[in-house]
């Protein structure tokens, strides 16, 4: 059996629409709160914000390639 673990960090908006499900999204509330006050906190974060069709299509071709048996992507 292979192990393939998916650590993608934050999963935005689409690609070559930046349509984005913001609803129920933290991230982009703290953003527009953050907005909204003047505000911003001073973390020194940096955030690794990907396309939603990018991770998609990577988790997937991974998941079906045998040169890649187990590893953390």
């Amino acid at each position: 059996a292979y192990v393939k673990i998916y650590r993608p960090g934050w999963i935005l908006g689409q690609s070559t629409t930046g349509i984005i499900a913001a609803d129920n999204n933290h991230l982009l509330l703290l953003i527009k709160g953050c907005i909204q006050m003047g505000y911003v906190p001073a973390w020194k974060v940096r955030l690794n914000i990907l396309p939603v069709d990018f991770v998609s299509n990577l988790i997937v071709k991974l998941s079906i390639n045998d040169d890649t048996r187990n590893g953390v992507f």
